[in-house]
């Protein structure tokens, strides 16, 4: 039986924040680690449940050396066990800080960088956005001839494996969140458990797929930044044959014609806004922030005739690359470009299937929470996602859940008001509390803000400023947000550019933007902060700048 620890205070200080909690760990444990949550944030950029710490912490170190041990990074003996509790590296690969997960960028680049013809450094800078200097203990010599196997094996199979497990994970999905809906205690019990160690396989490929994704681009990059300008680079990483996203926003323009959504929400419906976060609501449950968006394709906005463009855009930049280069590379060219391009494919398919675990989780949880408020140990079915999945077993014994409820929407409140950068070591946290109560200053008629220009493109529009995709959004409006994932899609589908806090060439937001044809800049620090709803911005995405033209429309 778990034990809980006593009924918690109220938070009424700073000095509270610094306690380790549900949603925020101990920094001084590896004081000396590079946390960073660049790539951790797009699912869930603010501060998370305590329900989602707890999924994520139990899914996500376990799936990192399950995908390390696929590729040959790591040996049986360190993978430890189907959860990895028993791994030296466990739990310390994934960990959540003043409420944001985080990954601990030296351990996972570290191991990653043993592996053959892979730079570190340079895998850094496409994930994380950023070059990171980090030290790799290199394999033995008879270590490196079975990851050069492991390797070659996963790369050959990778995309098969998941083309096939994504339609038997669709049914899956489509299955549990009904049973969910009437589910005993046990029944929903058992499907957050199953829905865990699926997400946990799922994770493992979607890591996987990304360190070939990854690979595969920086060959490309080598070969075509001699030969090619910013702009044009980014278009050779757009206008894919196929992409889940793209066929999804085609869905919802044809249902939007038909005049009903029911189809569109059986299929589509694990996406969800945060998607990461268990505690939303997916369009499964809550399709009413679309309907500005259909509104737009009503307007006439057509995301397939973008995605058409951007392929268009595409085959112009291949051929001339192609003509300038010498023989040898053009010969490489061909096969790197091919397999970037079903590699990245492939990611977004095993997003999808990501997505559809973490939504099956959701209906699990909510279920879990009805039957809480039932036995009165809750005041509402949503007040569960303030308890952990460690303390579910032991809820119902529990005469009153409440203060614990109580103490972590408060912390949640608190933390909100913390300014966490992207990356960041251990020993710096506690100095980034007690520097959170800061103001940031307002970018006015005249700023220049810079980051990282991820899809390339000029565009001006108003700014609408979002922490969810919920405000009021028009066609052509320029959305400015912390980052983005699938249940932005929609949105990022009528807009005329993105703006993001955080994110690299192969985050969400960047593909999607590159796919849509539309400008896009990530890395722009506090940009979500600084822009205010109502300025007009000029968008430069292959220079990675954002000007203000103007404070008013």
């Amino acid at each position: 039986m778990t034990k809980h620890p006593p009924t918690p205070a109220a938070v009424s200080s700073g000095a509270d924040l610094h306690a380790p909690n549900p949603v925020h760990d101990d920094p001084e444990a590896i004081p000396d680690a590079r946390w960073d949550r660049r790539n951790t944030g797009e699912g869930a950029p603010e501060v998370s449940s305590p329900m989602t710490a707890s999924w994520s912490r139990r899914t996500g170190s376990a799936a990192q050396l399950r995908m390390m041990h696929l590729l040959g990074a790591v040996t049986a003996s360190e993978l430890g066990g189907r959860d990895g509790s028993a791994s030296p590296m466990y739990p310390r690969l994934t960990a959540y800080f003043c409420g944001r997960r985080c990954l601990d960028a030296t351990a996972t680049l570290g191991l990653l960088g043993r592996l053959p013809r892979v730079d570190a450094g340079s895998l850094s800078e496409q994930v994380f956005g950023e070059r990171l200097a980090i030290d790799v203990e290199p394999l033995t010599p008879s270590r490196k001839i079975a990851a050069v196997g492991r390797l070659v094996a996963a790369a050959a199979g990778l995309p098969r494996r998941i083309e096939r497990r994504s339609a038997t994970t669709a049914t899956w999905w489509a299955t549990s969140v009904s049973d969910a809906g009437h589910a005993s205690w046990s029944r929903a019990r058992a499907l957050l458990d199953r829905a865990e160690e699926r997400m946990r396989d799922d994770l493992a490929v979607h890591a996987a797929t990304t360190v070939f994704q990854t690979g595969f681009a920086e060959a490309v990059n080598g070969i075509a930044i001699r030969h090619l300008d910013d702009g044009e680079l980014l278009r050779l990483h757009g206008g894919l044959d196929e992409m889940s996203e793209t066929t999804m926003l085609a869905a919802l323009r044809e249902a939007s014609r038909a005049g009903t959504l029911d189809a569109f929400q059986r299929s589509y419906g694990f996406y969800a806004p945060d998607a990461g976060e268990l505690m939303t609501r997916s369009w499964r449950e809550d399709l009413s922030g679309l309907s500005q968006v259909l509104a737009g394709y009503d307007g006439g906005t057509d995301p397939t005739a973008r995605h058409l463009e951007s392929r268009r855009a595409f085959e112009a930049v291949q051929r001339r690359l192609l003509g300038a280069a010498s023989p040898s590379e053009r010969a490489a060219l061909k096969v790197l470009l091919g397999r970037l391009r079903r590699f990245t494919t492939t990611r977004e398919r095993s997003k999808a299937m990501m997505l559809q675990c973490t939504d099956a989780a959701r209906a699990a949880v909510r279920r879990l929470g009805w039957h809480l408020e039932e036995m009165g140990r809750i005041d509402e079915p949503e007040d569960v996602f303030f308890l952990t999945m460690e303390e579910l077993d032991d809820a119902p014994r529990r005469d009153d859940l409440r203060p614990w409820v109580t103490q972590r929407k408060e912390l949640g409140r608190r933390y909100a008001e913390v300014s966490l950068p992207f990356s960041f070591t251990g020993s710096e946290v506690p100095q980034i509390i007690e520097d959170s109560v800061r103001s940031t200053a307002g970018a006015a008629a005249g700023a220049v803000l810079e980051g990282l220009g991820v899809s390339a493109g000029e565009a001006t529009g108003r700014v609408v400023v979002m922490l969810e995709p919920s405000a009021t959004f028009e066609v052509g409006d320029v959305l400015v947000c912390p980052t983005t994932d699938p249940g932005w899609s929609a949105l990022l589908s009528i807009a005329s550019a993105v703006v993001m806090d955080m994110g690299s060439t192969l985050s969400h937001g960047a593909i999607v933007a590159r796919e849509l044809g539309i400008p896009c800049v990530a890395n722009v620090e506090q940009a979500s902060r600084r822009l205010r709803t109502g300025q007009v911005v000029r968008v430069d995405g292959g220079r990675g700048v954002v000007e203000v033209v103007a404070d008013s429309g």
